[in-house]
């Protein structure tokens, strides 16, 4: 139960959500976690932290023992708000579905989910056939969820 008490910490002093609250939450996320949290590679505009509870502490049922803290990158752009919704409707919907990470929470500036122990790609990997291969029939699943976003393509530079 630490990390879901660490989580609703982080709203339980009353404040309303504003650009300057924001960064508090996030503020006190990351105080929170900083005596079990290591910064995690990985993340292209937002900031990945691993947070793993202590061997001596233990977890309640299908609690996890180890979460990723996610905090946001800045979003720039007409559109900006719209990219941080829908990219979050996608990870929720993804959880729920069992085709992506666990999500334990979200906050203002970012959210709690299942820690994958995983690697990055190396760029000499995305050219393997078979990896490409494996990767498109996941994708698939993926494209042909129903979804409550628009699907339409939009130019590189509209985005």
């Amino acid at each position: 139960l630490y990390f879901f008490k660490l989580f609703v910490s982080l709203f339980s002093d009353g404040q309303t959500i504003s650009s300057t609250t924001e960064h508090l939450y996030v503020s006190k996320a990351v105080s929170n976690c900083l005596c079990f949290l290591s910064l995690s590679s990985g993340g292209l505009s937002n900031l990945l932290y691993y947070c793993a509870l202590p061997a001596d502490v233990e977890t309640v049922k299908n609690e996890p023992s180890r979460v990723l803290l996610r905090i946001y990158g800045q979003v720039n752009g007409e559109r900006a708000l719209e990219t941080i919704i829908t990219e979050s409707v996608i990870f929720t919907l993804l959880s729920e579905s069992q085709k992506g990470p666990r999500l334990f929470g979200v906050f203002p500036g970012g959210r709690l989910e299942e820690y994958i122990p995983a690697r990055p790609l190396k760029t000499r990997e995305l050219s393997d056939p078979n990896l490409s291969r494996l990767i498109a029939e996941k994708m698939v699943h993926i494209h042909q969820m129903d979804v409550p976003i628009n699907k339409q393509p939009r130019w590189f530079w509209e985005t």
